[in-house]
This record gives structure tokens, C-alpha cells and sequence, in this order.
């Protein structure tokens, strides 16, 4: 038994965040039924076929567009690695959309970020599970710096032992 939010995050139809919106939107049902589903409702998706999500159907198993799939993609700068813009700068800067659009997938999930004024390697998938897996994970990364301007190398070092020594932490991940 899972939450219906997870089947829809997992299956890549979308956020969990967007799939409880559906849910009280009275959007979602499964197989036939004309009964929608709720917030936290539990499914057992092995005892279904199908769910149907705004119209669409879905099917829950043996379909390959459903099977886990990993996308590495080079950031460039002026890109925002979300899906909605928090800062209402453009929808031109958004790259969840972009890549949802590239890839012709309705529903991709970052794993990881890179700020607006960063470049490089980042992970997608189309499924949650996997996200947050390989985010809480403790994999090693290593991050390239370039400091514009003058830099006092006295300064710089206690900083630097106390980083190296140590890490840093961001939202509980080191």
C-alpha cells in the first residue's frame, strides 16, 4: 500500500505537491471507478491496472514509458533548476520545464541544484524515490570555484583548513 501521491511522483506524472492539488481538485480515480481519490489515500497498485489523472489514463505497471530513467544534462548560467520561478524573473530561466519540453516527458525531478550563476553537471530523473535517495546519499561532490577579483591569501586560509577538514553542510547533507 502507497500513497496515491507517491504512485504519481514515482510513475513521473508529476510532483507529490502537484498530485495532492488533483487529488482535492477531484481529479484522479482509479481503473473505472467514477469515485476520486483523496489526500492520503492508500492504493495497492498491484490489486489496479490503471489510474486516471485529469483524463488520462495511466497505467501502473509493465510500461516502459514508467520504468526509472536517469538524465545528465550541462547547466549553463542565467538557467533556474526549478520548475516555478521563485523570484518571477522569466520563464525563460526555468529548466525543469525546458528539459520536460526537450525530453517530451511531462514530469522531471532535479536531483541536486545549481544557483543561477552556476554551470555544470546535473542529474534528472523521473522518479522521487531516486531523487531524494541520491541527494541524502553522502556521495562525494566537488565543486570548481572562480573568484573574480583580488583575493588576500592570509584571509583566505583559516577558512579554507576549516572547510577542508570539515565540509560544509546544506540543508543536512555534507
Amino acid at each position: 500500500m502507497r500513497r496515491i501521491n507517491k504512485i504519481l511522483s514515482r510513475l513521473g506524472v508529476c510532483s507529490r505537491r502537484d498530485a495532492d492539488a488533483l487529488l482535492q481538485q477531484g481529479k484522479v480515480f482509479v481503473g473505472d471507478s467514477d469515485v476520486p481519490l483523496v489526500v492520503g489515500q492508500q492504493l495497492d497498485v498491484t490489486q489496479h491496472k490503471y489510474l486516471i489523472v485529469n483524463g488520462k489514463r495511466i497505467p501502473l505497471h509493465n510500461d516502459k514509458k514508467n520504468h526509472t530513467k536517469i538524465w545528465a544534462h550541462h547547466k549553463k548560467k542565467g538557467k533556474i533548476v526549478s520548475s516555478r520561478d521563485p523570484s518571477a524573473l522569466s520563464k525563460d530561466s526555468l529548466l525543469v520545464p525546458e528539459m520536460c519540453e526537450m525530453l517530451g516527458v511531462s514530469h522531471i525531478i532535479p536531483v541536486g541544484r545549481l544557483d543561477i550563476n552556476s554551470e555544470g553537471l546535473i542529474l534528472f530523473t523521473n522518479n522521487g524515490d531516486l531523487a531524494q535517495q541520491l541527494m541524502s546519499s553522502g556521495l562525494e561532490r566537488e565543486y570548481m570555484v572562480r573568484v573574480k577579483g583580488p583575493l588576500e591569501r592570509e584571509a583566505l586560509l583559516p577558512k579554507f583548513d576549516k572547510l577542508a577538514k570539515s565540509g560544509i553542510r546544506i540543508n543536512g547533507v555534507q
